[in-house]
């Protein structure tokens, strides 16, 4: 049979893997038209270029330490001097009796057992994710190629291959062959993050959190975002309990692993460590965020009149006069190096990375609104006429309003009786007042209370428009909504 017999419509073609390659296994891919079937535009790649990239980045990060590297490029760039002096993470060699001590000694160096046995359960999660997705794609592989059905037997059998070579890949097929490398690449560097040394496990550690964030964004985009929407359906849907199982390990060992773990104390001068880190340099970046860490010290602070200064945590190395010293003055100095301009400037150099937060975290104030003020203050419309019991959507936060969770106990009350009378339905809001709705729209509709003498629609949208607005903008980011989902996106790429 010749090619183009097997493939009629050649229009549609870009690209073709020739017939050499088909003895590889490799068979023709559509590459360009239409592209809802393209394997390279599906959002089930993006952690496989995420993971060629990490790859890459470590290959490259091995070849520069390479010593053939390090000799070329003492040949362009003058020597530096290094004060070399002992280390509390120095990778020194420390000779011990027994395969127990040894375990210890190692696990020790990866910062203690809690942090060591954080990263061995993100590894055993990833050997479970694989396991997940070679069982996704076998059986994505039996489905895509049918199995005929014995009639004496009533058993299914496989569909024998065809004369001219081996049965190609789908496009489920290599997505979900795609997902299985990637699992695998993630495996090794789970193995990597627990078997090598500090240095290289701390290197390998982050490549691996921001692969895992990769494919649980993924996966939260296509098969959780859908089920807040009405219009959407999850797009792994038929996968069934495995893709729930591989969105709950995802879970653990993308966001709860990382954010429960504890953090290794680094030192900021390597050559003086502290023997007792502050709380707030070891804690895991959750009870960092929740300010937990000061939980021990608030409650011995509670049970006595008075908390003695030893008791109080020691302070922290990055505050030491000599470590601020050292990170200041080449910015603030001028005999220490620093260049002759505004103090302004060497303060921001300084502390750039305290104003960033700062910064992000006064947007953040300013952006999202405190809850609370709007839970327990109720502003009447009218002050002279104020309502004994407000409407429950008036004294609700910003986040109960948005979610509509102010109805619930309305609509369990209503569930549990046959009928609901009108009496413990919530009271009427007052800006819905007969009273008030006249004082707020007849300067703007009525001639006779002042309106001008114009068409009515524009008395309206003045009577109504922060409502306009508000809906103006909800309409806007439906439609953001919808552009920025997969279908959408595909449409436009064809």
């Amino acid at each position: 049979m010749s090619f183009w017999g097997r493939y009629p419509d050649p229009s549609s073609w870009q690209v073709v893997l020739l017939d050499p390659l088909q003895s590889l296994g490799f068979h023709p891919i559509t590459m360009s038209r239409p592209n809802a079937q393209v394997v390279w535009y599906s959002t089930l790649m993006i952690p496989a270029y995420v993971a060629a990239a990490s790859a890459l980045s470590l290959l490259l990060h091995l070849v520069l330490l390479s010593k053939p590297v390090k000799k070329i490029w003492s040949r362009f760039l003058p020597p530096t001097k290094t004060d070399e002096e002992p280390s509390a993470f120095s990778e020194e060699v420390t000779t011990v009796d027994g395969f127990f001590s040894e375990a210890k000694a190692f696990i020790n160096r990866h910062g203690g057992l809690v942090i060591f046995a954080y990263k061995f359960a993100r590894f055993i999660g990833c050997l479970i994710f694989l396991a997940l997705s070679l069982a996704t794609f076998i059986l994505e592989e039996r489905e895509e190629h049918p199995v005929g059905t014995n009639k004496k037997s009533g058993r299914k059998h496989h569909k024998t291959r065809p004369s001219d070579g081996p049965i190609p890949f789908s496009r489920a097929e290599w997505l979900q062959f795609a997902l299985c490398m990637t699992a695998a690449y993630a495996s090794v560097l789970g193995l990597v993050s627990v078997t090598a040394k500090p240095r290289w496990s701390r290197l390998v550690s982050n490549h691996l959190a921001t692969l895992l964030c990769t494919m649980f964004g993924v996966f939260a985009y296509r098969d959780l975002w859908p089920l807040i929407t009405f219009h959407l359906r999850p797009k792994d849907l038929q996968e069934g309990g495995l893709l729930w199982a591989k969105v709950v390990v995802l879970f653990l060992t993308s966001v709860v692993f990382p954010l429960a773990s504890p953090r290794q104390y680094i030192p900021v001068d390597p050559a003086h460590p502290t023997e007792t880190p502050h709380p707030e340099q070891t804690c895991s970046w959750l009870s960092m965020l929740l300010y937990t860490w000061l939980d021990p010290i608030v409650f011995k602070a509670y049970r006595v009149p008075h908390l003695s200064q030893e008791e109080l945590p020691p302070l922290a190395d990055h505050d030491y006069s000599r470590n601020l010293k050292k990170k200041s003055f080449p910015h603030l100095d001028p005999f220490s190096g620093s260049r002759k301009r505004h103090i302004f400037f060497g303060l921001m150099k300084t502390y750039r990375v305290e104003y960033a937060v700062m910064s992000m975290m006064m947007i953040l104030q300013v952006r999202i609104p405190r809850a609370q003020d709007h839970h327990t203050q109720y502003i009447p419309v009218d002050p002279a006429h104020p309502t004994e019991t407000p409407h429950p959507e008036q004294t609700s936060s910003w986040l109960s309003m948005i979610l509509y969770t102010w109805l619930d106990p309305i609509i369990f009350k209503a569930y549990r009786v046959p009928h609901l009378p009108q009496e413990e339905l919530p009271p009427l809001a007052d800006h819905d007042y007969s009273r008030n709705l006249k004082k707020k729209s007849f300067p703007h509709l009525d001639p006779f209370s002042g309106s001008r003498r114009r068409h009515i629609f524009f008395g309206l949208m003045k009577t109504y428009r922060v409502e306009y607005v508000i809906m103006s903008i909800l309409v806007i980011l439906q439609v953001v909504t919808d552009l920025a989902s997969p279908v959408a996106i595909n449409r436009l790429l064809s």
